[in-house]
């Protein structure tokens, strides 16, 4: 899988809004599981 600035580099600008897209999802995942930790809610 190419990283964000490897499909930038290759010009495969396609492949790197959709890697953009997963990172801001897998972060907002990230940011959901911390706010629950946080309340003592357990996973």
């Amino acid at each position: 899988m190419k990283t964000v600035r490897e499909a930038i580099e290759e010009k495969d600008l396609q492949r790197a809004h959709r890697n953009l897209i997963n990172l801001a999802d897998n972060n907002e995942e990230l940011m959901q599981e911390i706010r629950w930790i946080k309340k003592g809610t357990i996973l």
